[in-house]
């Protein structure tokens, strides 16, 4: 079943989203707009249903 989707609910919470992340990760610019952008897509139903929405490797200042 598809409901409908509205594009200024959606793009509000990709903003909170990234406002988010800016004030937590600092630095990390391109991760941040790649972690909003599949947020995205996965919300819009855009993203294949069959594969994982993002993986991510995190490495803190140790390189741990």
């Amino acid at each position: 079943m598809l409901e409908r989707l509205d594009p200024t609910k959606l793009s509000s919470e990709a903003a909170r989203l990234k406002e988010f992340l800016n004030e937590r990760m600092i630095g990390q610019r391109r991760a941040i707009d790649t972690v909003v952008r599949a947020y995205s897509l996965n919300r819009s139903r855009l993203a294949r249903r069959n594969k994982p929405i993002l993986t991510m490797f995190s490495a803190g200042p140790s390189g741990v």
